[in-house]
């Protein structure tokens, strides 16, 4: 008995040693749950559960991708288990090749084509040495025929069965080889096809991963859910919209996308994914202010060389003292200037706004576009009316005012118009805030026909001066059955030289707006099968023997 209470004190404090002790090394199976994709790259979050006793552990994230930003790597545990994190350790491997499933797949798939190809080649090769061995027996026979005459007397039955034995084979050589080139070009095609899918998988895969290990100390046995996020470049998504225009209802249902594309070096797989209007680039503190200065622009007419040399001299006239990598040049009083350029950098800023898509979703990394459903609503249409720009298009295009009445801002991107089922074009919006008005055109309407035609063109001349006189009718008619609005935009031309003078000479309508930058606008309503003529005329005054540009 006294030998037994020893050795259970023994075993005791060895187990208390090893619970204090070193860490014990773990290797975590992880797998990617969640991303959060931005503008320019994603927030990715790996999670993995696990049963811990109490004790510490260096747990192990393997081969994640080299383009994780360091700074932004974290971990964090829930579960049953009370744990504390203790630190991050993220270490580099360099490999020898690319590592990754369809890399060793399509690695053993191109290999296996080009061992068909050279089985193929090999039977190439042994065809043309039959061939070259029937030719040679063919090129011996008629020595052959004269001994064999002298000797003994061959019947003409066994000289045909001869000839129909080297042409039956060299014929079917022929044929072998001919179908044997024919499947090679076949899989010189795959093969091409397969090595150029590698390579780009391959230039989207560094050799080069990193490994993160995060210590942790557990002080009660539980279930720990441990979670590795990190933010990796390489991931981007951009709006996309779908609107179908209902005219009879005055709706529109807008069909809100994003299209996701990565090349971070690791495919999500089912993952939970979350759409950011947020712009990490930016930074989390706001840049400060250099001055702004302006000046009169010189055009340069001489050419400048500037020497490296002279780099540090010619700087120091730089604004604020600083050498650039990008320099204007100017010549004043007979001295080289160098200044730096004043950027102005116009972006959006509001609040951010995440999107989480309700499905799971899996994107490969392999930067091809992914559309995802963000959202669809139907939206009242405010206003419908009908623009035309003659003098660039003779169609009418139908414009509707929309309430953006979500809750969320309508980023900038492309829409694709639709009229009920049929694909009208390609249009454009700029980013809607919440509650705010925006225009959408919805395309050409053949109901509404507008025409403009040049009437007239006289031309004078007087003395040194020549005077030139345009006169132009546009008609608008309404096909449709409901009353329409309609707005017409021309323009005249504006002079940028005194010695050229422009004048409005009549119009048959006062332009609903004021005249501006020789842009005329005409606002109206339409009955049905109701007609608008329009005319206005306008003389261009210049110097004799002058060419225009412009006209």
């Amino acid at each position: 008995m006294k030998k037994i209470i020893p050795l259970i004190l023994v075993v005791l404090l060895l187990t208390s040693a090893a619970v204090m002790g070193s860490p014990v090394a773990k290797e975590v199976e992880s797998k990617i749950s969640a991303v959060t994709v931005y503008s320019d790259r994603a927030l990715v979050t790996r999670t993995n559960r696990l049963t811990l006793q109490p004790g510490k552990y260096e747990l192990l994230f393997k081969d994640l991708p080299a383009g994780i930003l360091e700074d932004s790597i974290y971990a964090t545990g829930r579960g049953s288990a009370r744990a504390k994190i203790l630190g991050l350790d993220i270490k580099r491997t360099f490999l020898e090749k690319p590592r990754g499933e369809k890399i060793k797949k399509l690695e053993e798939e191109i290999q296996g084509l080009k061992d068909q190809d050279k089985a193929l080649r090999d039977k190439v090769e042994i065809s043309k040495t039959q061939d070259e061995f029937l030719k040679s027996i063919k090129v011996q026979m008629p020595e052959d025929i004269s001994k064999k005459m002298l000797i003994q007397k061959p019947t003409v039955s066994d000289w045909r069965a001869i000839l129909k034995f080297l042409n039956t084979n060299l014929t079917k050589n022929a044929r072998e080889r001919l179908d044997a080139e024919v499947k090679r070009r076949k899989l010189k095609v795959k093969i091409v096809r397969l090595e150029k899918e590698l390579r780009k998988i391959r230039g989207h895969r560094a050799l080069e991963e990193k490994s993160v290990l995060v210590t942790v100390e557990v002080t009660r046995m539980g279930i720990l859910d441990l979670e590795l996020s990190y933010v990796i470049l390489g991931a981007r998504w951009h709006p996309l919209y779908d609107a179908r225009g209902q005219v009879a209802s005055k709706e529109v249902e807008l069909t809100y996308y994003g299209v996701v594309s990565q090349k971070t070096g690791e495919n999500w797989e089912d993952v939970n994914l979350t759409l950011s209007t947020a712009r990490p680039v930016v930074g989390a503190r706001h840049p400060e202010p250099s001055p702004w200065y302006l000046r009169i622009y010189e055009p340069i007419r001489f050419k400048a060389k500037l020497y490296r040399e002279k780099e540090e001299e010619l700087a120091k006239e730089v604004v604020l003292g600083k050498a650039v990598d990008e320099y204007a040049f100017v010549m004043k009083e007979g001295a080289i200037t160098i200044v730096k350029p004043m950027i102005s950098e116009i972006e959006e800023r509001g609040i951010s706004v995440v999107f989480n898509i309700k499905k799971k979703e899996s994107i490969p990394s392999d930067g091809t576009p992914h559309k995802t459903t963000i959202d669809v609503k139907r939206l009242s249409l405010a206003e419908l009316e009908y623009s035309s720009v003659p003098r660039l298009s003779p169609y009418a295009y139908l414009k509707a005012t929309i309430i953006n009445d979500t809750d969320y801002p309508l980023l900038a991107g492309k829409v694709n118009v639709f009229s009920g089922a049929d694909y009208i074009g390609i249009s454009r919006i700029d980013t809607i805030a919440p509650q705010e008005e925006y225009e959408l055109f919805l395309g050409v309407d053949e109901g509404i026909k507008v025409k403009r035609e040049l009437i007239s063109k006289k031309t004078k001349s007087s003395g040194k001066k020549k005077e030139t006189t345009y006169a132009y009718k546009i008609e608008v008619e309404n096909y449709k059955k409901e009353k329409e609005t309609i707005t017409i935009i021309d323009q005249i031309p504006v002079s940028q030289d005194s010695k050229i003078k422009v004048k409005l000479l009549e119009m048959s309508d006062e332009p609903t707006e004021e005249i501006e930058q020789g842009i005329i606008k005409w606002g109206f309503d339409l009955l049905p099968k109701e007609k608008k003529e329009l005319n206005f005329s306008f003389s261009i005054e210049y110097p004799r023997g002058v060419r225009i540009q412009g006209l």
